[in-house]
């Protein structure tokens, strides 16, 4: 059979390639993720193209035969140059994908968005909103923030310190505290129902009460799933809040809300997760690090 002179297609390439690096058909079908018959016929495809052998196989070993030695120097510089190339054209204009928490969504971010788009003009976002357990692995996203335990040391904080829990309320809905008085006695109570990190949804109000010397045993209110709706509540004047301070940051400072009271431990802190092993694009590593420094200095 006459030898083509077009270039073979890459899946056959990478199959050799893989094959030759791991002495291994099955190892090598592991690695790209497809069956070990499939290997094995991209790697015949490819010799019947070259009407060439590359691999010399006798009881279930192989090796690579003078010819496929030094092929093989060309195919592994060709996927490399294309690797390099893909890298490239995605840094030019890159699609960042991110799953993001609905509190910290709403709390955070979505006032960053003008920020983010001016520093990032060369970066797309596809923003998945969800508290769901996903996983960085399988390639669906780049980046994920989510609320973990305290304890829970993975992924890279949020926060420049141990996040606190700390009660707001909109400016003239609350009372000065003092001791046996409630600085919330005519509003309704908003409370996290902090079902993500196994706790009860009053018993954070219950200890904010008794560290600030305060009249009330608060058992019922309204208690949110999403935080960030909570804070919405808030704003409006609905009631007070028990919400970590990272959240609320931005609406203190600009005097949307008010702080009363002494803080409380979080039992959760905010962190982003990347996906590990270095796999990461320049854009993906250039918006984590955006991700982090924000944070720290909020």
């Amino acid at each position: 059979m006459p030898v083509r002179h077009d270039p073979p297609p890459t899946h056959m390439l990478q199959a050799f390639s893989s094959v030759a690096k791991l002495k291994s058909f099955s190892r090598a079908a592991a690695e790209i993720g497809v069956s070990q018959s499939a290997i094995s016929q991209r790697i015949a495809a490819l010799e019947a193209r070259l009407d060439t052998r590359l691999l010399h196989r006798e009881n279930g070993q192989f090796e690579l035969t003078a010819e496929g030695a030094a092929y093989l120097e060309t195919v592994d510089a060709v996927l490399d140059a294309l690797r390099r190339a893909a890298s490239r054209v995605a840094d030019r204009r890159a699609i960042v994908r991110i799953s993001v928490l609905p509190s910290f969504a709403r709390c955070w971010l979505a006032p960053r968005f003008v920020m983010f788009a001016s520093l990032f003009p060369d970066v797309d976002v596809a923003l998945h909103v969800s508290d769901d357990k996903v996983s960085l692995e399988d390639g669906d996203y780049d980046l994920a923030i989510r609320l973990r335990p305290s304890a829970d040391r993975s992924g890279e904080s949020m926060t420049k310190d141990d996040d606190v829990m700390i009660a707001v309320a909109a400016p003239g809905r609350s009372t000065s505290t003092s001791t046996a008085s409630d600085p919330f006695a005519d509003l309704p109570l908003l409370a996290d129902d902090c079902g993500r990190l196994g706790l009860p949804a009053w018993g954070a109000w219950r200890s904010w009460y008794r560290l600030n010397r305060c009249d009330r045993s608060p058992t019922r209110g309204f208690a949110f799933s999403d935080a960030g709706l909570m804070v919405d509540a808030a704003l409006s004047g609905a009631g007070a809040a028990l919400v970590r301070r990272s959240l609320v940051a931005d609406s203190i400072k600009t005097g949307k809300l008010v702080s009363v009271g002494s803080s409380l431990p979080s039992p959760g802190r905010t962190v982003l997760l990347e996906r590990p092993n270095g796999r990461s694009s320049k854009a993906v590593q250039r918006v984590a690090r955006w991700f982090l420094d924000a944070s720290h200095s909020t």
